[in-house]
């Protein structure tokens, strides 16, 4: 919570640093690594000046409805020598073309923080469409189901998969990738598909394996907020 001696100094910052044109975005964060994430804000309209962003690490946080003005700013709070609190951008993230609602996944990498936005329409899903993030170097194959089409990905793409598949049931997902030169079987497991949450399915590299993350991401039962 911020503090009452620094809200003139996010007030006059704020002013300062958001354009006339700045647009609003429904950002939901996830960390993907177990160490902890910094102490970030993202600017929010209304009463709320600034809002912590939180940073659950078994599904994305609840949404929030921040401003960015192109990128997303993420900013931190310091002080100087003389105990004077300022707030300062610590991060400027590219948000996805056309993006109205993103997830901000964050992760420590040899002490440095990296940040990625992935394109999301998490306000409108439903049980079967499921977000798939392909973070390794390779080109992937993915299917569950019999009925469901497959869907490609490119490396460093994450698309909305629809499958087709009954809610309450459940099917087999199945992941290949050319590997080492052969087309080969990364992930077959049999996966439940349950109302009232869908499906992220992470892909990374893992040396010249791909490790595979099922992330449940379960819808809020209040209302959702829309950006």
């Amino acid at each position: 919570m911020i503090s009452r001696c620094i809200l003139p100094v996010v007030i006059a910052s704020l002013a300062c640093g958001v354009p006339a044109f700045a647009q609003k975005i429904s950002v939901r964060a996830m960390a993907l690594t177990s160490e902890n994430m910094p102490e970030l804000y993202l600017k929010t309209d209304g009463d709320k000046a600034l809002t912590l962003i939180g940073w659950p690490s078994r599904q994305p946080s609840e949404p929030i409805v921040a401003l960015r003005d192109g990128a997303l700013p993420l900013y931190r709070r310091e002080t100087d020598d003389k105990g004077k609190e300022s707030l300062t951008v610590a991060h400027r993230v590219k948000v996805p073309a056309g993006a109205g609602e993103i997830v901000l996944l964050g992760w420590s990498d040899g002490g440095e923080i990296r940040l990625h936005a992935v394109k999301d329409d998490f306000m409108g899903a439903d049980f079967n469409d499921w977000l798939l993030i392909n973070f390794s170097s390779k080109v992937i194959a993915f299917r569950i189901g019999e009925g469901s089409l497959p869907i490609k990905l490119e490396s460093g793409d994450s698309r909305i998969y629809r499958i087709a598949v009954p809610r309450n049931k459940g099917a087999t997902a199945l992941g290949q990738a050319m590997i080492r030169g052969e087309a080969k079987t990364f992930y077959s497991t049999f996966v439940p598909v349950k109302d009232g949450q869908r499906t992220i399915m992470l892909f990374a590299d893992d040396g010249e394996k791909i490790r595979t993350k099922r992330i449940i991401d379960r819808f809020l039962a209040k209302e959702r907020p829309t950006p």
